[in-house]
């Protein structure tokens, strides 16, 4: 879990090279800690690690999810989705974050790895199917959506989308500004293309 996770940020470390900054900390103490800097020997990712009391309450890390501050050290987004949960769609979503983040853009809404529920769908037997976001809104203005009942693949715009907590709960818009400052409303009309 931690190992692929703590790699992939020394890598986004590269790629996002003076734009943004990243922190691998350790939440099993100093020991672990010690462990990544000794055999990971990340080369463009800071190590630290907190006590578990001093541990954030406003997210996960690594592979439960990642933490995403703003350039002013706010938080920009949680708690990302879980690598143990959507694999490779975890570092997308991150990426489509700090890639929004880096050039002046608001934090998206939903992005790949995000689970959601489909509404206000011309196709009303859509509406209330829940999926996952497997591409980012794209040129079209569409996010590609894979149902999770029976893997149909969707082209949706953002505006259609509602996205899910961790318990399946749709998060409205006030919990969404919690989680997720700087996100942007959607004006776009609902109509899908599959």
């Amino acid at each position: 879990g931690c190992w692929p996770c703590a790699e992939q940020m020394d890598r986004w470390a590269l790629e996002f090279a003076e734009r943004a900054a990243f922190i691998c900390v350790g939440c099993a103490g100093s020991s672990l800690a010690s462990t990544f800097v000794r055999d990971l020997k990340l080369k463009h990712t800071s190590v630290t690690y907190c006590a578990e009391s001093d541990m954030p309450s406003w997210g996960q890390l690594g592979c439960g999810g990642f933490i995403v501050l703003d350039g002013a050290g706010k938080v920009a987004h949680a708690k990302t989705s879980a690598f143990m949960q959507v694999r490779d769609l975890a570092f997308r979503h991150v990426e489509a974050l700090v890639g929004a983040l880096c050039a002046g853009a608001a934090v998206p809404r939903v992005a790949p790895g995000v689970f959601v529920v489909l509404h206000g769908l011309s196709s009303a037997e859509l509406n209330g199917a829940k999926g996952i976001v497997v591409e980012k809104e794209g040129p079209n203005g569409r996010c590609g959506v894979q149902l999770l009942a029976g893997g149909r693949s969707l082209a949706v715009k953002p505006a259609n989308l509602r996205a899910l907590d961790d318990d399946g709960n749709e998060l409205d818009d006030e919990t969404d500004r919690e989680h997720e400052h700087g996100h942007r409303e959607s004006t776009l009309a609902e109509e899908v293309e599959v």
